[in-house]
């Protein structure tokens, strides 16, 4: 009997894990029927182990169905080559686009603002001076140099962009006022207009990418900033004091 158990044990060894323990068992007990109590592998085990390595005439392993699959896909490319923007080329001999034809277009138009501007700030200019105020003539004329360089700016700007734009027509100015409040509120409500011109630029600059007029937008957005400033100072003087008295002030602040 111990022949017959040891022979089955040996046997199974190699495909069931209990033949270790089950040994163990025959030497206590020597009636154990060592074939009806190791579990055979069913045929789809051993079909399945069959998988596992098959070795061919040459005696190498082949590899598993799924190391094969795994070798066979194809591998995904880098994630910086995904998501890496692709860069437009500039012809050959052709300056680079820097502006869009919007902001061209705005720019264009801002030209014509800040030339309107030099233009009104000129009309009030004269009429201050005709009127005897120093002061106010002295304030107006800086402020029209200021809008002439703001214009120049703006077109020297589109000039090294390599555009040519179509200028505005100007017209509507006003060139009358009844007082010196009156030439102070025009001078305020232009100001403001162009401040919301330039904010309208910086935005679509920022749209569209456009480094180099946010940094333009940017710096007359500052410029306005104080611009607004200075003819809210002017409004609170003639608020609280007589002409004369903001007038002698400007002529101070600003006189030759």
């Amino acid at each position: 009997m111990n022949d017959r158990l040891m022979k089955a044990i040996n046997s199974k060894m190699s495909t069931n894990p209990l033949a270790n323990a089950l040994r163990k068992k025959a030497e206590v007990i020597p009636d154990l029927d060592i074939e009806e109590t190791v579990p055979q592998p069913t045929a789809a085990a051993e079909q399945a182990d069959a998988k596992v390595e098959v070795i061919n005439p040459e005696g190498k392993g082949e590899t598993k169905p799924e190391d094969n699959a795994v070798k066979q896909a194809p591998a995904a490319s880098a994630p910086e080559e995904q998501m890496k923007p692709e860069t437009p080329e500039t012809p050959e001999g052709q300056q680079t686009k820097f502006l869009s034809d919007d902001i061209v277009e705005m720019l264009a138009q801002q030209v014509g603002n800040e030339m309107t501007a030099f233009y009104e700030y000129t009309a009030i200019n004269a009429w201050c001076d005709g009127v005897g105020l120093p002061g106010f003539t002295a304030w107006t004329a800086k402020q029209a140099c200021d809008e002439m360089a703001h214009m120049k700016k703006v077109l020297r700007y589109l000039t090294i962009a390599g555009v040519s734009p179509k200028l505005p027509s100007i017209s509507g100015t006003v060139t009358s006022y009844a007082d010196v409040k009156a030439t102070v509120d025009a001078i305020y409500s232009r100001e403001k207009e162009v401040t919301a011109n330039w904010r309208a630029i910086a935005k679509k600059a920022l749209q569209d990418a456009d480094a180099g007029t946010c940094a333009l937008a940017q710096w007359f957005v500052t410029e306005q900033m104080e611009e607004e400033d200075t003819v809210e100072a002017v409004k609170f003087r003639l608020s609280i004091g007589s002409v004369l008295e903001v007038d002698l002030q400007l002529m101070e602040q600003y006189g030759d």
